[in-house]
C-alpha cells in the first residue's frame, strides 16, 4: 500500500485548475492528521503553488490552523477537488455523509456565520464572499445528496440539508474580517486577499534597478513634470499602499492633462502587477459607482482610480 505521502503527491499531481489556499488548505488538513510527514507535504504544497515568499507562508500557516473536519479521510478533499473538475469520476462508495460534507463546505464553499449572522460562500476563482439567509441555504441544500445504507443493507440517496443544517461540526467562522495585519486564526474568515505581486516569480536583487528604471522615469518626467519633490512625493505615496495595507493614506493626488500623455500608465501597472484588482477599483462614472446609496466602490480598497474626474463637479 502507498504511503501517505506518496498518495498526496499523486492527486496534488491531478489538480491543475484549483486555486493554491484551496490546496493549501486541504494538504494542511492532511499534516494535521500526519504530524510526522508535515515537511514532505509542505515540499508538495510548495511544488504546486504558484505563489512565493511571503505569500505561500501565509497560505502554509492558515492551513496549518485550520480545524480539520470530523470524520473525513486525509485525502478527501483532494480527491474532492479533483472530482469535482473531473465529472463522473468519483464512485458510489465515496459519497458518504462526511465526503459529501467537505465537498459542500470545502470545494463549493459554503460554511455558516457568525457575524453577519446567515450562511457564507466564496467563490473558488475570484474569492468573492456572498451572504446566504437561511431560506436561500435550505434551496441550495435542496440538489445536494448523499449515500446511506438502509436495514435491509441496500444503498439509499439521502436530502443533506436537514442534517448538514443541524450539524454542530460543519465549518463555520465567527466573523468575516479584512485585515492585512492578522495572524491566521481558525475562528475568523479573512477577505484579504493580499497583493498581486505577492503571486509574481521572484527576480534576482541584482536586475532590480534596471527593471523599475523606465517607472522611475516616467512617473519623474510624465506625473511628476520633472519636479524632484513631487517624484519623491509621488512615489512614497504609492510605496505607503503596499507597506502598510492596515492605514490609509488620508491624501488624494489629482493630474491633469492632455489625453494621450500617459497619465494613467502607472496606475494600470500598479492595479494589474503590484496591488492586483481585488484591491482596486477604477472608474469613470464615480457618481454612480462610488457615490450613489448602494454603491460600494471603495469597499476594501487600497487604491481608487478615478477618470475624468471633472464630470462629477
Amino acid at each position: 500500500m502507498q504511503d501517505i505521502v506518496t498518495l498526496t503527491a499523486t492527486w496534488v499531481g491531478k489538480l491543475k485548475r484549483r486555486a493554491d489556499d484551496e490546496v493549501a488548505n486541504a494538504l494542511g488538513g492532511i499534516a494535521q492528521a500526519h504530524p510526522e510527514h508535515r515537511d514532505a507535504l509542505e515540499s508538495h504544497f510548495r511544488g504546486f503553488c504558484i505563489a512565493t515568499g511571503d505569500a505561500i507562508d501565509s497560505l502554509w500557516a492558515q492551513a496549518l490552523v485550520a480545524a480539520p473536519p470530523e470524520g473525513v479521510t486525509a485525502l478527501d478533499g483532494l480527491r474532492a477537488m479533483y472530482w469535482a473538475d473531473n465529472p463522473g469520476t468519483e464512485t458510489l462508495e465515496t459519497k458518504g455523509y462526511q465526503q459529501v460534507k467537505y465537498y459542500l463546505e470545502h470545494v463549493s464553499g459554503y460554511w455558516k456565520c457568525g457575524t453577519p449572522v446567515g450562511y457564507a460562500r466564496v467563490d473558488s476563482h475570484t474569492g468573492d464572499i456572498s451572504i446566504i439567509c437561511l431560506s436561500k441555504m435550505r434551496d441550495i441544500l435542496m440538489d445536494i445528496h448523499y449515500t446511506t445504507v438502509n436495514e435491509e443493507g441496500a444503498a439509499e440517496s439521502v436530502l443533506i440539508g436537514p442534517r448538514w443544517l443541524a450539524d454542530e461540526d460543519k465549518r463555520r467562522y465567527d466573523r468575516v474580517v479584512v485585515d492585512p495585519t492578522m495572524e491566521p486564526n481558525a475562528r475568523e474568515f479573512n477577505m484579504w486577499p493580499g497583493f498581486a505581486a505577492d503571486k509574481l516569480p521572484p527576480v534576482a536583487p541584482e536586475l532590480v534597478a534596471a527593471l523599475i528604471a523606465p517607472i522611475l522615469a516616467h512617473i519623474h518626467d510624465v506625473l511628476a513634470s520633472g519636479v524632484t519633490n513631487h517624484f519623491k512625493y509621488i512615489v512614497d505615496w504609492m510605496a505607503f499602499l503596499v507597506k502598510h495595507p492596515e492605514r490609509r493614506t488620508q491624501t488624494l493626488m489629482l493630474f491633469q492633462g492632455q489625453q494621450g500623455t500617459g497619465k494613467g500608465l502607472i496606475w494600470d501597472f500598479l492595479r494589474e502587477y503590484v496591488l492586483g484588482h481585488k484591491v482596486c477599483t477604477q472608474s469613470a462614472n464615480a457618481k454612480n459607482d462610488l457615490f450613489e446609496r448602494f454603491s460600494n466602490g471603495f469597499l476594501h480598497k487600497r487604491l481608487v482610480q478615478l477618470d475624468e474626474v471633472i464630470s462629477i463637479f
